[in-house]
């Protein structure tokens, strides 16, 4: 049976639950009474917030094996690599359209040192190399990196923990089942509040912010919670921009996504986070790398680490101006799974992804989506979104 909990009011003593045949509803979902703490208490657990990113057993890959599917490495030496230079990075501002002074390339050099960019083992002949860098604030602010933001939450166990997460349409932000939810104990598992701050930069939000106001899980994460099992994903439908009577997405835009057959065995992706390890979690952090399906979720090089829990896996990130060969798979900005775990083992630089279909289209995506989209509409009116 799945459990539809309705909680009329965070902020009374007591809290009536109720319970819904699985035929009114496809998957676990909860209604939030919106803020429930005062605004200081708010700004303050932003800032203390603990990040999440749940930890599977420390493995170490088999890199040869998985070297073999694309071939040995003919020569089996270090690549030689002739470095570039930024130059001045300073353009002529009366031609360039008003650039600022110091453009990406100046403002982001050397802020973030990174660990070699393969598994942590030093061997390179592996698919599991990634690259990870800080989004300059030029760029994150800015379509389609405006719609990923940070997200935090008041957990079942009171405590706050900030994860990422990004939106599908005007009012449905996407993010890990374990964002929203604890996994495996049911009814009480529900996070109590949460904030979407869309293109975060420490203290600079230039989007403001969005409450949850209802959330959504898969049925095996709200009843199992296992990671690395394939259904670690989660939906918050939000209020209205704070201060605002207008849907957040409509002033960020929001990016398309794969609902059915989203895993597969090779499939190229960049993930955006705010991983601690990198400024702290005030920057929006872009990382490139190959998806392997292990059957359950996508496995993938990465340097994130806490915090970067629920943050969009996308396929084609950015946009074309040329109308010519766009690629065997040319849709755009299109997330294929949310960031589920890392390695106990720091040293092993691998993550995982839950696709957002499942293995075997197991997470019912397509309904999860439809009731999210269903409460938005009562929320925001019928343009908030589309049923699938």
């Amino acid at each position: 049976m799945i459990r539809r909990v309705t909680l009329p009011s965070l902020l009374l003593g007591a809290v009536a639950l109720s319970v819904l045949p699985s035929a009114a509803w496809s998957q676990a979902s909860k209604r939030l009474a919106g803020p429930a703490s005062s605004e200081a208490v708010i700004e303050q657990a932003r800032r203390t917030a603990t990040p999440r990113l749940p930890q599977l057993k420390s493995w170490t890959p088999p890199a040869i094996t998985a070297a073999k599917a694309f071939g040995e490495t003919p020569d089996g030496g270090e690549p030689k690599l002739q470095p570039g230079a930024p130059g001045e990075n300073k353009p002529d501002l009366r031609k360039s359209g008003g650039l600022s002074e110091g453009g990406p390339a100046a403002r982001t050099a050397g802020i973030d040192p990174v660990a070699p960019m393969n598994y942590g083992k030093g061997n390179q002949n592996t698919i599991f190399h990634y690259t990870d860098a800080t989004v300059d604030s030029s760029v994150s602010t800015a379509y389609p990196y405006s719609a990923a933001g940070y997200f935090y939450y008041k957990a079942s166990n009171n405590k706050w923990y900030s994860c990422s997460g990004a939106l599908i349409s005007n009012s449905i932000m996407l993010t890990a089942g374990h964002c929203v939810h604890d996994g495996g104990n049911g009814n009480k598992g529900w996070i109590k509040e949460g904030y979407f701050y869309p293109a975060y930069r420490g203290n600079d939000e230039p989007y403001g912010r969005a409450s949850a106001d209802f959330l959504f899980t898969t049925d095996n994460w709200f009843s199992k919670g296992k990671l690395g099992k394939g259904y670690d994903v989660g939906l918050v439908v939000l209020s209205d921009r704070q201060g605002k009577n207008k849907e957040i997405g409509s002033y960020t835009g929001y990016l398309g996504f794969c609902y059915e057959d989203c895993l597969k065995n090779y499939w190229f992706l960049t993930q955006l986070g705010w991983a601690n390890n990198y400024s702290n979690g005030n920057r929006l952090i872009a990382g490139q790398h190959l998806g392997e399906s292990d059957g359950n979720d996508f496995a993938f090089g990465s340097g994130f680490g806490n915090g970067s829990s629920g943050g969009p896996q996308i396929a084609n990130l950015g946009s074309l101006n040329s109308s010519g060969n766009q690629g065997q798979f040319p849709d755009r900005n299109t997330v294929f799974a949310v960031t589920s775990w890392a390695y106990s083992n720091a040293s092993t630089k691998i993550q995982g992804a839950s696709s957002l279909s499942g293995p075997n289209n197991k997470n019912k995506f397509k309904s999860l989506f439809n009731d999210a989209c269903k409460q938005a509409r009562k929320e925001h009116g019928n343009k908030s979104c589309k049923n699938l």
